[in-house]
């Protein structure tokens, strides 16, 4: 029941987030694909930029997300993984 392994577009997210430590890169590869098939095209966020050029347009956005927690959870199986954090973690 993982859209991932689906024919179905995903918008860009981030993966696990529900961890206290995220992966600080995650690559997929496509093993083998048929002639026929259609799609499967890759779109690469630059985060760090975008978090730069929020901070220079919109300050107050800026420092919202990184000073309001959200919780991040992920249910299924009977397991439930929560995690409480901001959007944006500024170095200390």
């Amino acid at each position: 029941n993982n859209v991932a392994y689906t024919s179905s577009a995903l918008c860009p997210h981030q993966d696990l987030a529900y961890y206290e430590s995220t992966p600080g890169m995650q690559l997929l590869h496509c093993v083998a694909m048929g002639k026929d098939v259609v799609g499967g095209e890759s779109t690469l966020i630059d985060a760090m930029a975008a978090a730069y050029q929020l901070r220079e347009l919109r300050p107050k956005s800026f420092e919202t997300l990184t000073k309001c927690p959200a919780t991040f959870v992920k249910q299924r199986d009977g397991a439930c993984m929560t995690y409480r954090r901001p959007h944006i973690a500024l170095a200390e």
